[in-house]
């Protein structure tokens, strides 16, 4: 837990719901997809990445976006920074208070064999575009030149 973190236990419907939801993992299940156009997305990419052109930076891909929008979307919807946190015999809400953006990077190995880094971008609610941007891409360059170091997987710990 990070400082600032809250430990909420959980009580009566929550706590049966966090039950089920436990006692489900062992069992398949469906998923569904939805498909939503994307033309606004893909032109605001377009415009982002002409003016990012003309000042010789990097391109802005859908995941940058997505992922800022998911950031975004959590000052509207805190509880989806919220986790569930089992500690002996007793269930928790564990609620966040900042936003560590996971990323899942696709990192070659020496060997040619691909495997799955999730380093994250801490405290990216504090965060402007701008700064997301540099702090997401400087994540993945580190993973594929493989100096990701223990700190980028970890969430900030404070004294």
């Amino acid at each position: 837990m990070a400082e600032g973190d809250q430990l909420i236990p959980l009580r009566g419907p929550a706590l049966r719901i966090a039950e089920n939801m436990t006692a489900s993992l062992t069992m398949p299940v469906a998923t569904s997809q939805r498909m939503m156009p994307v033309k606004v997305i893909d032109e605001n990419r377009r415009t982002i990445n002409q003016y990012r052109s003309g000042l010789g930076q990097s391109k802005v891909s859908y995941t940058h976006l997505v992922a800022w929008a998911i950031v975004r979307a959590i000052e509207k919807v805190p509880s989806l920074n919220q986790a569930f946190s089992e500690q002996g015999e007793n269930s928790f809400r564990l609620t966040h208070e900042h936003v560590n953006m996971g990323l899942a990077i696709d990192v070659e190995g020496k060997d040619g064999a691909r495997s799955l880094k999730v380093p994250s971008v801490k405290k990216a609610d504090t965060m402007n575009f701008a700064q997301f941007l540099a702090a997401y891409d400087d994540l993945v360059k580190r993973a594929r030149a493989n100096k990701l170091q223990v700190p980028d997987f970890e969430a900030p710990r404070f004294r």
